[in-house]
């Protein structure tokens, strides 16, 4: 589908305004796709709120997911046995 010109002019600008953050933090290696991807729907987030929203709790999610797995461990860590002393034997 063509785009119009204040599309394409748009499109244009939030690429500029891309290579000017990275101008900015110095940092001119290759973009994370997650990233970009993210980047692009951020300029939109007016357009699409409830988006967003689900976004916001699937990190959320994501992060209580974790979170079980590091209390697993520590529980686990609390719980195992301390290892005993070594006893010296005498050999003949």
């Amino acid at each position: 589908m063509p785009r119009t010109k204040e599309e394409t002019d748009s499109r244009k600008e939030e690429y500029r305004e891309e290579e000017n953050g990275r101008e900015e933090t110095g940092y001119h290696g290759p973009e994370c796709p997650f990233c970009a991807v993210m980047g692009a729907f951020g300029r939109r987030k007016d357009r699409h709120p409830e988006f967003f929203d689900h976004l916001r709790q699937a990190e959320s999610e994501v992060l209580k997911a974790f979170r079980s797995l590091i209390d697993d461990r520590l529980e686990a860590c609390r719980t195992e046995e301390k290892p005993r002393r070594a006893t010296k034997i005498k050999v003949s």
